[in-house]
């Protein structure tokens, strides 16, 4: 019995010296516990095929399983922060000590009472240079832009040059000042990267006439590499011509030349680099590029969108590797403590690899990988791929849970509301689609597919009339959204929303598809209810445009012809 109990308390003296050791070094060093924990044994090797050698690699593979599965175990515990995780550790070690001290005391128990309280002392007192709170609210400030109000557009579409020089300007150096960050600064060079043609004349002009002809120069630099980009397309090397690739190449060299124009005026802006840095990869020798990133970096070494793009460039697919990456990483450590940021880019090659495994379609382990890497800083990006993920295996519920994470730091941003939103309805949960719904309903959604499907989420739990509100707002947003016409079309055949209200969404339509007879025969039939006579010519429009041959088409036609002979009579009794 006494060698039981031995036995028991030396046990227990090991995990608790273990345990708390555990802690005092995430309290002193935590990326460096983190990196053991979260980062795979095999480096590359582990998730590439080729290793030379396979029983290494079946070993090194079985133990980066049952790493993952305590992480996981981890996770549950205390979520994303593995200091806390640990201190609920040592705490429950505590409780057990006490609790055997009280029946069975001894000096083994009270050491490890002693240790437990020590362990959760230091790993409060000892405070690391960056700590992981620090990392998170890193990421929770970074996408939190200051909302732009001046529409640069329309200042050039009226060419306001004089305005648009002040504005401009002053964006430029309120980045500087850290006024605004770096997303937002982003934001107001992308404005204009989908500029029409005629505001493609109005750009040029403005770059001949500006006061600060540096900033203009960089803005259609901007949009010149974003045209390469749409020309060569978003499919794989071997599917692209050689004509895309050419026109690609055309766009970058132009946007080369604006770019060396406006360095040559002022080589201190951020935004110039970001987008030669792209290009040139490309359309420069790697040397070359290799110097303008160094340039880059040497200006702003605490920039992270400038370092997470270069640290993207070394994915294994791209030629590059894991370790590589971690590498590049580890290079930026002089400058974490500047911008706790640049500490998340450790998590970048477990996020690569987890974005690869999403598209083979391996979702379980993608939403393993995006876990590890969401202990390097609760980055919104990894937690909506990790959504995505979940959602893809149909578990509605931890998708939502990630949502919910989401916004524990991101509450402002609909995108977590709206994703959550979407998994509740998913999960037929009425009652928690309708309280995200709400809170979605007073923020700006961005992007016409959001409206969209926030117009489903309310048609879904029969709250009609708002979703028409939000079709229509999507369908104002984007003219070529036909889902929000279609279901504006429906809804008002059962009365949801009047004709009179639909018409003009019907007009526009057909109007912006000329040759598409759908579009037509909708309009037709929705000014029907309203002017029967005047929707005669939209009939015999739809008429002229349907395909005769195809038999699906012929009772319709019949219908449609009908309708006309029918609508011809009224009119001429009338």
């Amino acid at each position: 019995m006494k060698k039981e109990l031995s036995a028991t308390n030396f046990l227990l003296l090991f995990f608790t010296v273990y345990f708390s050791a555990v802690l005092i070094g995430l309290g002193s060093h935590y990326w460096s516990v983190v990196d053991y924990i979260a980062l795979p044994l095999a480096n590359e090797n582990l998730f590439l095929s080729g290793s030379s050698d396979l029983v290494s690699f079946m070993f090194l593979s079985l133990i980066d399983q049952v790493k993952g599965m305590l992480l996981d175990l981890l996770i549950m515990v205390g979520g994303y922060d593995l200091l806390i995780t640990f201190r609920y550790i040592v705490l429950a070690i505590l409780c057990i000590s006490v609790v055997k001290y009280l029946f069975s005391p001894g000096k083994v128990v009270i050491l490890s009472i002693s240790i437990c309280v020590l362990s959760l002392i230091l790993s409060v007192q000892i405070i690391p240079d960056i700590s992981k709170q620090d990392v998170d609210n890193a990421f929770f400030s970074y996408p939190a832009n200051r909302k732009i109000t001046t529409d640069f557009r329309e200042l050039l579409r009226k060419r306001d040059f004089s305005k648009l020089d002040a504005f401009m300007e002053k964006h430029v150096v309120d980045y500087k000042n850290g006024l605004i960050n770096v997303n937002a600064y982003e934001l107001g060079f992308t404005r204009f990267l989908d500029s029409a043609a005629q505001e493609v004349e109005a750009l040029n002009e403005w770059v001949e006439r500006s006061k600060v002809p540096e900033i203009a120069l960089i803005v259609r630099a901007g949009m010149y590499e974003n045209l390469g980009w749409k020309k060569r397309g978003i499919a794989f090397a071997k599917e692209t011509s050689d004509e895309q690739f050419t026109g690609m190449k055309k766009y970058f060299d132009l946007a080369i030349v604006d770019l060396n124009r406006a360095m040559e005026i002022d080589d201190e802006i951020l935004y110039a680099y970001m987008v030669l840095m792209r290009v040139a990869d490309i359309r420069m020798e790697k040397a070359d590029a290799a110097a303008i990133f160094n340039k880059g970096r040497e200006k702003f070494p605490d920039n992270y969108a400038y370092a997470y793009y270069h640290l993207k460039k070394l994915v294994p697919k791209w030629g590059g590797s894991l370790s590589k990456m971690r590498a590049l990483a580890n290079t930026y450590k002089n400058e974490y403590i500047n911008n706790p940021l640049l500490l998340a880019l450790k998590g970048l090659p477990l996020i690569v690899v987890a974005d690869s495994e999403y598209g083979s379609e391996n979702y379980q382990k993608s939403v393993n990988l995006y876990k590890r890497a969401l202990l390097y800083g609760l980055r919104r990006g990894v937690m909506n791929n990790t959504y995505y993920a979940y959602k893809k295996m149909k578990e509605y519920d931890k998708a939502a849970e990630i949502m919910t994470l989401c916004l524990d730091g991101y509450s402002g941003i609909a995108e977590c509301y709206f994703n959550r939103a979407t998994a509740y309805t998913l999960g037929n949960e009425w009652d928690k689609v309708k309280a995200d719904l709400k809170s979605i309903e007073s923020m700006d959604l961005e992007y016409s597919w959001k409206y969209q499907n926030v117009g489903w989420m309310y048609e879904t739990i029969k709250e009609n009339k708002q979703a028409v509100k939000y079709y229509m707002r999507a369908s104002d947003m984007d003219n070529s959204n036909t889902y929000t016409l279609e279901r504006l079309y429906t809804l008002s055949y059962y009365k949801y929303v009047s004709y009179e209200d639909v018409l003009p969404y019907m007009k526009r339509w057909a109007e912006i598809n000329p040759k598409n007879a759908e579009p037509w025969l909708k309009y037709a039939d929705t000014l029907e209810d309203i002017d029967p006579v005047k929707s005669i010519p939209l009939y015999e429009k739809y008429l002229s445009l349907i395909d005769y041959e195809d038999e699906k088409n012929k009772e319709l036609i019949n219908k449609v012809k009908q309708q006309i002979e029918e609508l011809s009579i009224k009119g001429v009794s009338k």
